[in-house]
């Protein structure tokens, strides 16, 4: 399956090359622009990301002439968890999708969305905005991917329905490390109790 920062290095890349084209829409420009945006604030948050490399986001100057140049951009965006940023995810897909309106490559990174980050969870939006808040603790707390992470949840959760105020109410009642450790480790583990050798949930 195609890694999350490839193409948002593609997206970044392409974009930055369709801009200065004179058939580029507007539509497509301004999606660019957008997913810069999001890409210039994911490496300043991330603050290890190498000053040039901002510079040559901001200024449009990725021009990728070699593997290793790939290879070297998507190693910042990958240590700066480009994976675990919906936006910019979502932002990396319009772009491409404006590049390719036959869908011949972005049928590919659409599939990677919907299989890696999207929840299969129905609820309101205030749940599934909680569910992603849990996904982010998830990553934080253990070494795993924003995909793992929601995976783990959609397979947690998979015979809920969060849509009636009591459904909600439950789910908001824990914080969000609780539930990232029941989901992690299982509630059968008493993971609470402070032990030292546990084990995860096999994923997946």
């Amino acid at each position: 399956m195609i890694e999350a920062v490839h193409f948002v290095v593609t997206a970044l890349t392409a974009g930055a090359e369709a801009k200065t084209s004179e058939t580029a829409s507007t539509e497509l420009v301004d999606a660019y622009s957008d997913m810069k945006a999001l890409a210039l604030r994911l490496l300043r948050r991330a603050g290890s990301a190498p000053i040039m490399v901002a510079h040559m986001v901001e200024a449009d100057l990725i021009k990728l002439t070699t593997m290793s140049e790939r290879k070297e951009l998507e190693a910042v965006f990958r240590a700066a968890r480009a994976e675990s940023d919906m936006e910019l995810l979502a932002a990396a897909l319009k772009v491409l999708e404006l590049l390719d309106p036959a869908g011949r490559k972005a049928d590919e990174y659409r599939a990677l969305l919907r299989d890696d980050t999207a929840f299969q969870i129905l609820g309101t939006a205030e749940a599934i905005a909680y569910l992603q808040e849990i996904a982010q603790e998830m990553i934080l707390l253990f070494p795993i991917t924003m995909g793992e992470a929601i995976g783990r949840i959609n397979r947690h959760f998979a015979e809920h329905r969060f849509f009636s105020p009591i459904s909600v109410s439950n789910l908001l009642h824990e914080e969000q490390d609780t539930w990232a450790k029941h989901i992690y480790y299982g509630r059968d583990t008493f993971w609470w109790l402070g032990k030292d050798d546990l084990e995860p949930l096999p994923y997946p």
